[in-house]
């Protein structure tokens, strides 16, 4: 992985990160789908700058990162026209280069699928506070610390291509020693290949 594009969104007054996250993650996911390869793998993965930064607002941060083993690839995905609809709530910048430090750490993202209980209590929640008349905090609060720890992972709001439904694509931060470049899913995570984190 030596080129990357960042792109950083922008939230308006009537836009929200978890909204434009969905929107824009959406946007990009339907174009990973055209890059796919015969073993059903994209060349660009994805990465988090800003993942579970205290100081951000939404857990994932501001930052999304396209990284890829040549420009071509990059260039391909063509994110400026593939964004364009959003282009008011987002900066995207042009190739770079990743940085040649030595000290560069790896991460791999993946995608998490939580057991059914941590959904399950999601769905209790939110019943909680809907018939009570509360808020989401407040109907928490009545639910022991343990339950929410498979919570805790960033996730993002999509809706199906074939389905339809909407669901949530919990997204992993996943310390690593190396680059590996093994090709990534239409989100542009993977369970084998590696990201450099810089």
């Amino acid at each position: 992985m030596k080129f990357y594009i960042d792109i950083t969104l922008i939230p308006g007054v009537d836009v929200s990160y978890g909204f434009l996250w969905g929107k824009v993650y959406q946007a990009i996911h339907s174009e990973l789908v055209k890059l796919k390869d015969h073993a059903e793998k994209v060349p660009i993965g994805v990465a988090f700058p800003e993942y579970l930064n205290p100081e951000q607002r939404f857990p994932l941060g501001s930052k999304l990162r396209f990284l890829a083993a040549d420009e071509a690839g990059l260039e391909k995905l063509d994110i400026k026209k593939c964004l364009y609809c959003f282009r008011d709530y987002i900066h995207c910048t042009s190739i770079r280069t990743v940085p040649s430090d030595t000290n560069i750490k790896y991460v791999r993202y993946v995608r998490q699928h939580p057991n059914q209980s941590g959904a399950k209590l999601r769905r209790l929640i939110r019943r909680k506070a809907e018939r009570e008349g509360v808020s989401i905090e407040v109907a928490q609060e009545q639910f022991s610390e343990d339950a929410f720890e498979n919570l805790k992972t960033p996730f993002v709001r999509l809706r199906s291509g074939r389905t339809q439904q909407k669901f949530c694509l919990f997204i992993q931060k996943v310390p690593a020693e190396r680059l590996i470049n093994e090709g990534f899913n239409t989100y542009g995570l993977s369970h084998g290949s590696t990201v450099p984190e810089f």
